[in-house]
C-alpha cells in the first residue's frame, strides 16, 4: 500500500463513531446489574418514580443536577455520555 492509501485507512479507523447508549438504556442496564428497581432508584434519588420512569423511558430530559445525582447513586461520572445525552 503506497503512503495516501495507508492515511486513508488510517483516517478511516481514526474516525469510526463510538456506541452511545439513550440515557434510558444506560440506566436500565445500570439498575438491571444491581438487582434495583425504578423504586429503589426512585428512593435513593429523593424522586417520584414517575419522573424516574419517564427519564428511563425517554419522555423526560436528564439535567445536569440530575445527572450528577444519578452518577452518585450509580457510582459513575456525572461528565459519562450516557448521562448528558439529554443535556
Amino acid at each position: 500500500m503506497d503512503e495516501s492509501g495507508q492515511e486513508r485507512s488510517i483516517m478511516a479507523r481514526s474516525h469510526t463513531r463510538a456506541d452511545v447508549f439513550a440515557p434510558g438504556d444506560f440506566i436500565r442496564e445500570e439498575l438491571e446489574t444491581r438487582g434495583w428497581t425504578q423504586a429503589d432508584l426512585a428512593k435513593v434519588l429523593g424522586r417520584p418514580l414517575q419522573a424516574i420512569n419517564e427519564i428511563i423511558n425517554g419522555r423526560k430530559r436528564i439535567t445536569a443536577e440530575t445527572a450528577k445525582e444519578l452518577a452518585a447513586a450509580l457510582g459513575t461520572s456525572p461528565d459519562l455520555p450516557a448521562l448528558n445525552a439529554g443535556i
